[in-house]
């Protein structure tokens, strides 16, 4: 954990376990003798409701760190898995969707998945472009799930 990490886990803790207790934290008096939260929620995406899977392993034992580190990893492969299919609905081939996938998983962007908040926003927006156009191609409501 370095750089924007250490600040990212701080504030996803914070909400995590006020969010865990039915509170929507506003204000975090914990950062710089307190301040707002709401610059801080929106590069978490606080309405994310895969957030609430840290809580699970947290919940059965493992440490606050470990619950974090398996969710931002499992988070990160869902946004690769996502990438391949988005891959394979725009190049209409399995091996070329596959190199693209090798090529993005291997690129940097593994490398910052411990010291940035770029992965809460890089997951939703393949997924949604995956699905924008699966809908595209037919615009079926099962399209949309």
């Amino acid at each position: 954990m370095v750089a924007d990490g250490v600040s990212f886990y701080d504030h996803l803790r914070f909400y995590i376990d006020n969010i865990s207790h039915g509170v929507y934290p506003l204000w975090d008096p914990l950062w710089s003798c307190g301040s707002p939260n709401e610059f801080f929620l929106r590069r978490i995406g606080p309405f994310n409701p895969l957030l609430l899977l840290i809580v699970i392993p947290y919940k059965l034992g493992l440490s606050y760190w470990a619950a974090f580190a398996s969710f931002i990893t499992f988070y990160y492969f869902l946004g690769m898995f996502g990438f391949y299919k988005l891959a394979l609905e725009v190049l209409k081939d399995k091996k070329s969707a596959l190199l693209a996938f090798v090529l993005l998983a291997f690129s940097s962007l593994g490398t910052r998945v411990f010291d940035s908040y770029i992965m809460m926003f890089m997951t939703p927006t393949i997924w949604f472009f995956y699905f924008l156009f699966v809908f595209g191609r037919s615009a079926q409501k099962y399209a949309l799930a």
